[in-house]
């Protein structure tokens, strides 16, 4: 009886799918222009991936975190705001395997963070990062071939699978003046603002996908008229983003991966066309 033939496929495969916890330690003293630390009020931690790499068998993660505090000041019990930013650096063993061409993904979350004073002007803070990871390839594998060969009989079953598109990276600028509404106060003293991302809704069309998503401003500041009551005014304002990425593997049917992530961001108060301090001019960058 003749040996049936064979034939060999590539295909994409994973290799790794996990979660790295990764510990920071990071001792920061406050800039010469804030004033020092009396109570903490909140601090957050925002850690970013810059790059996922393959080296010699090793997966090596470089990023950064921010850490932004908010605090009550020694100089007239005002809060007051700052942030440090901390590279870091992680490398984990890849199990042993035969993928051609393997390539990473990364994303980083904060779990747990810890901040504890020094000295008025000097913070220790701790804090506990999960880096989610993907390792994809291709593979090969010898399959029978469909060929008919005499007295032998097998069935004959469809090999699906998932073939990656090219990764898009695209960075879109947005300058916003945003108007304080009648019932909100002017601005005296801005203490901080921010400015976020919210998960995207993402559309695919032939040759390009549309992200619809919401920038979420936020603003603590203290009123131009102190004597209106309260020390401080929070405002949120939501901006609705559509972005538009193009490429020309997207089509309908077709699974798609989109991330947004926040920039470099900054926002400051602006008068109004009466001269009034009501309104904030948000800058901001999101990239995909």
């Amino acid at each position: 009886m003749s040996r049936p033939a064979t034939t060999q496929i590539r295909f994409p495969a994973r290799l790794w799918d996990t979660v790295l916890d990764k510990e920071t330690e990071f001792d920061g003293t406050l800039p010469d222009y804030c004033p020092d630390v009396i109570r903490l009020i909140r601090v957050d931690c925002t850690p970013y991936t810059d790059t996922c790499q393959i080296i010699d068998g090793k997966l090596q993660i470089n990023g950064r975190v921010i850490y932004d505090i908010l605090y009550e000041a020694d100089h007239k019990n005002k809060l007051r705001f700052c942030s440090f930013t901390q590279e870091f650096r992680h490398t984990a063993d890849l199990p042993k395997n035969d993928l051609e061409s393997p390539e990473a993904y990364c994303n980083a979350s904060c779990s747990k963070i810890t901040c504890r004073m020094l000295s008025p002007r000097r913070l220790l803070l701790r804090a506990r990062l999960e880096l989610h990871t993907t390792v994809s390839g291709m593979t090969a594998v010898s399959l029978l071939s469909t060929q008919p060969v005499e007295d032998v009989f097998f069935v004959k079953k469809p090999l699906r699978y998932d073939v990656p598109g090219e990764t898009v990276k695209k960075e879109f600028r947005f300058d916003e003046a945003l108007p304080l509404l009648q019932g909100e106060d002017s601005i005296g003293e801005m203490v901080f603002g921010t400015v976020s991302v919210q998960p995207p809704q993402a559309t695919v069309t032939r040759g390009s996908v549309l992200a619809k998503t919401n920038a979420v401003v936020k603003v603590l500041y203290q009123p131009e008229d102190t004597s209106l009551g309260g020390n401080y005014r929070m405002v949120v304002k939501n901006l609705p983003l559509t972005l538009s990425v193009e490429t020309p593997e997207a089509e309908e049917g077709k699974l798609c991966s989109l991330k947004l992530e926040m920039g470099a961001h900054s926002v400051l108060p602006e008068l109004d066309q009466y001269g009034e301090s009501r309104m904030l001019k948000a800058s901001f960058t999101v990239g995909t």
